[in-house]
């Protein structure tokens, strides 16, 4: 557990930034968890 950190971003950071008309698959892809594995 050491190892592995994870940090989300929410609106701060999204993926695809479309703004106020973002389709389902843009919400999709901002709805993310990334994880960083450290050895």
């Amino acid at each position: 557990k050491n190892r592995i950190t994870g940090k989300g971003f929410g609106e701060a950071e999204p993926k695809v930034d479309c703004g106020e008309s973002c389709t389902e698959e843009q919400h999709a892809q901002n709805r993310r968890s990334e994880f960083l594995i450290v050895k």
